[in-house]
């Protein structure tokens, strides 16, 4: 297994095994063709536009991703943006292009992630385990609109099964035509703005033993929309459960011909149905004040997410946990029971977007030249793995282009390596991670190094910005008798330096995540040393560390070292104070010892 890259200033007679222009492929069918990429691969595509009419000519027998790394985390030199893959020729206004397909017919094992297909997006031929997950779905404007041209999904023809398509964004109608398309192909928590033409949702036509299912789909706008609409399959085609159904300017309809076409259950809206039967815990809504934004934007990055329910709303908790599947539109874990719809509350936080905040930067000081080095960074969610989707790792130096920071899967004990990435304590210091930064980021020859990492949901990111000098931290010289703050917020670093051979006493005043001082009376404190570098106990070789209450309600301790520092080393000081089994950590407190 492999890793592959596609960049819009790549060369097709590249390798394709690196990110760099000197390396990565130019066009995405390149990648996907005959002597692209193999069963099992990985491939990176950079923010851009790739006109190309796709033709999948691979073979592959085991999951094979196609990720379009919307944040740039895998491309130095490109800033992020779209993913964009369109059969458009040019963006121009009235220009008539013809829509072109996206077909995987008779592949198989084929991940999409992350990408904006503007294509017809054709589903064929004995595809199994296919899968469309945080995906754009749209069809280029037509001249002349019409059912065909608006079904930006076609599944066709017979041997389907395993096809899923989560969390993504579908702009048209979903056409089923043919037979065998297995149980467990799936729409899950996806948002499908409606063609406004007749016959503009999902449309089953021929569609035997199809018996597809729809949960905690959101599906909306429309102006003629008859939403699951069945032209002559017989029963079981599709069931439909934790779904919110509510089009624009219509009276959305479910139904066909035939009976007991489609099964429907815990779903909320204004459906009017023929031949179905309305589901006992289905809610029938008339008018709702539901978060809106105008049609043809794009979800996936808006602020705000059309229909999603208010705080306290009725839809929150409504559903089935029976048929919920995986995760929500935002990748988050359904409540139980989960709500209906395609997320469980309204959100004005957006997949890979950063919202600075005050609580996220911070400074430390390193001196140049310094190697194997390691920070700690508070990006707020638990959690986070170095394979988290959209999260980057940046730094620039003084007056220089940033550069990325491969994360590197660590666990906190483990040595440092370039880019380790590993959460310190998801219960007693929720939120912090561990960061390697490269040697070449604290080289000499720049006045200071500033670390950004972002982009996962859920996170608003951090910012270190790292002064490299080999100064004393605190401006007082020997620290002992100085007062030091330390805060139960983990995200606010105390940083001090000391010597090899020294051996000191702090006086510490303990801070509560209010910013009040903590009453230390009934408390029994402890000492905890960790070496920053390699995350085990920092050895001091001899002694006992000695703690003292000096004014109780004042939270004010002093510290006294078991012995000198022995060895050069960025040390980690975190104190506990328990009352019974409840432990409440304050800390860091940083000491950069260097050699004289």
């Amino acid at each position: 297994m492999a890793t592959y890259y596609v960049q819009p200033n790549g060369s097709n007679s590249n390798t394709g095994l690196g990110a760099s222009n000197a390396l990565a492929w130019q066009t995405v069918q390149k990648a996907l063709g005959a002597t692209g990429i193999g069963s099992g691969d990985t491939l990176y595509i950079a923010p851009g536009t790739y006109r190309e009419a796709i033709t999948i000519a691979g073979t592959y027998s085991a999951t094979t991703s196609i990720i379009g790394d919307r944040t740039a985390a895998q491309f130095s030199s490109i800033s992020a943006g779209y993913v964009r893959i369109t059969g458009l020729a040019s963006d121009a206004l009235g220009v008539s292009t013809s829509v072109g397909n996206f077909t995987t017919n008779g592949k198989s094992y084929l991940t999409f992630d992350s990408i904006w297909l503007e294509h017809k997006i054709t589903v064929a031929a004995s595809s199994t385990n296919i899968t469309f997950i945080r995906c754009q779905m749209t069809t280029p404007f037509q001249p002349t609109p019409s059912v065909t041209s608006l079904s930006v999904i076609a599944i066709t023809t017979t041997g389907q099964s395993a096809i899923l398509f989560d969390k993504c964004f579908i702009q048209g109608g979903v056409s089923i035509d043919g037979s065998g398309v297995a149980t467990t192909t799936r729409f899950n928590a996806c948002l499908v703005q409606l063609a406004s033409v007749s016959n503009g949702g999902f449309e089953f036509t021929n569609s035997a033993a199809c018996a597809m299912t729809f949960s905690n789909c959101t599906i909306y706008g429309g102006m003629q929309a008859q939403v699951f609409r069945g032209y002559s399959p017989p029963a079981g085609a599709a069931s439909i459960y934790n779904c919110l159904i509510v089009p624009d300017f219509c009276t959305p309809t479910m139904g066909s011909s035939n009976s007991g076409v489609f099964t429907e259950d815990f779903n909320a809206g204004y459906i009017s149905r023929t031949t179905v039967v309305a589901g006992a815990n289905t809610k029938q809504l008339y008018h709702r004040a539901f978060t809106h934004t105008p049609i043809y934007i794009n979800p996936i990055d808006a602020a705000i997410i059309p229909y999603t329910p208010l705080a306290a709303d009725n839809l929150i908790g409504a559903g089935s946990a029976t048929y919920s599947f995986g995760t929500d539109y935002f990748g988050n874990a359904w409540a139980s029971p989960p709500s209906i719809g395609a997320m469980e509350l309204k959100t004005y936080s957006t997949i890979g977007a950063y919202l600075p905040s005050e609580r996220n930067a911070s400074t430390i000081r390193i001196a140049p030249g310094s190697t194997s080095q390691s920070i700690e960074l508070y990006l707020g969610a638990t959690g986070l793995t170095a394979s988290t989707a959209g999260l980057s790792a940046r730094y620039n130096r003084t007056r220089t282009a940033s550069v990325n920071i491969p994360l590197v899967a660590r666990t906190i004990a483990q040595a440092w390596i370039s880019g380790g990435f590993a959460e310190v304590d998801s219960v007693y210091m929720p939120g912090v991670y561990r960061l390697d930064l490269p040697d070449a980021a604290l080289a000499a020859a720049a006045d200071d190094v500033t670390v950004v990492v972002r982009g996962a949901s859920g996170t608003n990111g951090a910012v270190m910005t790292v002064t490299l000098s080999t100064g004393d931290n605190t401006g007082a010289g020997d620290v002992s008798g100085n007062i030091l703050e330390i805060t139960e917020d983990p995200q606010e670093v105390t940083n001090i330096s000391a010597w090899t051979g020294d051996w000191h006493t702090y006086v510490m005043r303990l801070v509560d995540d209010n910013g009040t001082p903590y009453d230390t009376t009934n408390d029994t404190l402890s000492v905890t040393y960790t070496n920053v570098a390699t995350g085990s106990a920092y050895s001091f070789g001899s002694g006992s560390a000695t703690i003292t209450k000096q004014l109780n309600g004042q939270g004010i301790i002093s510290l006294l070292n078991p012995a000198a520092y022995p060895t050069a080393a960025v040390i980690r000081i975190t104190i506990g104070a328990a009352i019974g089994s409840t432990v409440r950590r304050f800390g860091p407190l940083e000491v950069e010892v260097l050699a004289p």
